[in-house]
């Protein structure tokens, strides 16, 4: 379906890109990103965007429910002089129903550790959550970029 595809995560940023989809099954996570992602090869950061693509991360656990953990920040002022941030989770079954109604996660901060990454995301289309900022941490073995040339 996609003509390229790298595992280099290095080659790539999802930095202001936006996830349309979400599709999970047999060990695998996957994210369509409508407008693509931006890939840099050699030295050269950002040099292009791509076009249409996915992001696949290969899964640790074969329970989707431990792979990923999406926790979602509300505010609340208590007065005038003090905002409190609230943490909460977002049940996986929550999220992957936002995401099929049309919610839109919009990546702002990636990092990678041992089998886990982590993504500062903005959520945007989140019925009674509004636009909200989020973390989402997937537990996974690997990655896998793949798209096709920009129209």
């Amino acid at each position: 379906m996609f003509k390229y595809s790298d595992n280099d995560m290095e080659n790539f940023s999802l930095h202001d890109c936006r996830a349309t989809s979400l599709t999970f099954g047999d060990s695998t996570l996957t994210f369509g990103f409508e407008e693509g992602f931006w890939y840099a090869k050699g030295t050269t950061m950002l040099s292009r965007d791509t076009g249409k693509g996915e992001v696949e991360f290969h899964t640790v656990y074969p329970d989707m429910h431990c792979n990923i953990y999406v926790d979602i920040f509300e505010w609340r002022t208590e007065n005038e002089d003090d905002c409190v941030a609230l943490r909460r989770n977002l049940p996986f079954e929550e999220f992957v129903k936002l995401m099929n109604s049309g919610m839109k996660i919009e990546f702002l901060k990636e990092y990678k550790g041992y089998q886990s990454y982590l993504y500062e995301c903005d959520l945007f289309g989140c019925g009674k959550y509004g636009d909200i900022e989020a973390t989402i941490t997937i537990s996974a073995d690997s990655i896998t970029y793949r798209w096709n040339d920009k129209e």
